[in-house]
């Protein structure tokens, strides 16, 4: 089963610091540590961050 995790800027407590480096950020609710293991792909503010096996070619299939 795949966990897809859709955040923006508004989902983050230092919206600035997160455009620059995505996992400094902190969530204003939950941890983004956490969150980030559990799920199989990321995305962010329409775009694709990650993925569990750290390609970013394979795209999640919705």
């Amino acid at each position: 089963m795949k966990k897809i995790l859709v955040l923006t800027t508004d989902d983050f407590i230092n919206p600035e610091e997160v455009q620059q480096q995505f996992f400094k950020g902190k969530l204003k609710y939950g941890d983004l540590m956490k969150e980030e293991r559990e799920c199989t792909h990321i995305i962010f503010n329409g775009k694709y961050i990650k993925n569990r096996t750290g390609n970013l070619d394979e795209k999640p299939s919705l």
